[in-house]
């Protein structure tokens, strides 16, 4: 608010509580596993709860509230190990080495070497956003908030 940043990607109503912050809708994001690439879960379309039996999923790491709520689902399963991770860096790693899974949000998807991106079936999603300042009437910056909410509007990543 005190006017340094123009846009903001975030979560539904993260940043839209603030007084005077505007938001619009960009995409959906579904949630993925993440797998070495040479894992037998990598092999797969999709991912379910039932499918990650005998495995250690990493948590934590700053994880919203939607996700916690589906790792504690997973974690409920008798045969389902757990450890924390800081942070969705140190989870990457630990992926890479072959340490552990991790469930995350798919608007964190990057291009990391070794490691495969695979979506997890549930009904939760993340509405992801771009936050503006409800005052701002700049050409420019309604302008590229429109290109992005058009450009994403179809996106077929993701989800």
């Amino acid at each position: 608010m005190s006017g340094s940043i123009d846009i903001e990607f975030s979560e539904r109503g993260v940043l839209g509580k603030a007084p005077g912050v505007e938001e619009h809708h960009v995409y959906d994001s579904g949630i993925y596993l993440l797998t070495r690439d040479d894992d037998p879960l990598a092999s797969r379309d999709e991912i379910r709860e039932e499918d990650l039996g005998g495995r250690v999923l990493m948590v934590g790491g700053g994880s919203p509230p939607k996700l916690k709520d589906v790792q504690q689902r997973v974690l409920k399963q008798p045969d389902v190990d757990y450890f924390n991770s800081d942070d969705h860096d140190t989870t990457l790693v630990n992926v890479a080495a072959g340490v552990g899974i991790c469930l995350s949000p798919g608007f964190l998807m990057g291009d990391e070497r070794g490691i495969k991106w695979t979506r997890f079936v549930c009904p939760e999603t993340f509405d992801c956003v771009l936050c503006t300042r409800a005052n701002d009437d700049r050409e420019s910056v309604r302008r590229l908030v429109e290109i992005i909410v058009e450009e994403y509007g179809s996106y077929e990543g993701p989800l």
